[in-house]
């Protein structure tokens, strides 16, 4: 069975303490270092679903959470970024301020101070937000098997994997996951990974900041056009009507529903 996929991981070069132990990561991500605020302004709205950006929360003076951060959340909520900082006594608010803000881990300078260390840190962030709202809206329709072929999913389809990479995250192989997904009431594999692949893509769909281009590129849609056609075959909506109705919100239902009749 393959190997696990390489994520990106965006590393501002404020954050100098961590370069001894970058290069230890590279076997689950794809590292890159940028220059500043403006260069992940331009990569957030373009990188995949999987990316994560590891971010010095403090402005040039280090005194100020920087605005920079808060502007980037409240735009793109959907992109999983953590910050690092030293704690001390002081800091607790910042953290709390952070968190509200969307960040969606703290890593604490001198104590996440190892490889494994972050490497944990850093993978447990994968598709957390999703993971959550999916699991609460979908809640209902699902056995708490269903529920875990559900996470693997989100797993594995923001990673643009397919039904190995679904199996790969469940410790199974494909036709032993094919067969849990018939038992459970749960699409074939290859549909579900097709429909959560679809809300990956609803959900960034909410942000305003996003075009459609953008979205489709982000989930790993082949162009716009594969997207639209998606949209078209699952919800039968353009990507505006979707927009205007709540790109997430009827996606989910809709994938409710399905599960409902199933």
């Amino acid at each position: 069975m393959q190997g696990a996929p390489s994520r990106p991981l965006f590393v501002q070069k404020s954050l100098p303490l961590y370069e001894p132990m970058l290069a230890e990561l590279e076997d689950r991500f794809q590292l890159r270092r940028v220059e500043s605020w403006g260069e992940v302004f331009a990569l957030a709205p373009y990188s995949p679903t999987s990316a994560v950006f590891l971010v010095d929360p403090y402005d040039a003076a280090g005194v100020c959470l920087a605005e920079d951060l808060r502007t980037l959340l409240a735009a793109y909520p959907t992109v999983t970024v953590v910050t690092a900082l030293a704690l001390c006594p002081g800091r607790a608010d910042a953290v709390r301020t952070l968190l509200g803000w969307g960040v969606a881990d703290v890593l604490a300078l001198g104590v996440e101070d190892t490889p494994d260390g972050m490497r944990i840190r850093l993978l447990s962030v994968h598709a957390r937000r999703l993971k959550r709202r999916l699991g609460a809206a979908l809640a209902p329709y699902l056995t708490a098997v269903g529920h875990t072929l559900l996470l693997a999913a989100v797993e594995a389809a923001a990673d643009g994997g397919g039904s190995v990479e679904l199996a790969r995250v469940l410790r199974s192989t494909p036709r032993t996951v094919a067969s849990w997904c018939r038992r459970e009431g749960v699409p074939n594999p290859r549909r579900l990974l097709a429909w959560v692949r679809l809300l990956l893509a609803a959900e960034l769909l909410d942000e305003d900041g996003r075009t459609a281009a953008q979205v489709a590129r982000a989930c790993g849609y082949t162009t716009d056009g594969a997207l639209r056609r998606a949209l078209r075959n699952f919800l039968g909506r353009s990507a505006t009507a979707l927009r205007g109705e709540g790109a997430f919100t009827t996606a989910a239902r809709a994938f409710g529903a399905e599960l409902r009749v199933g």
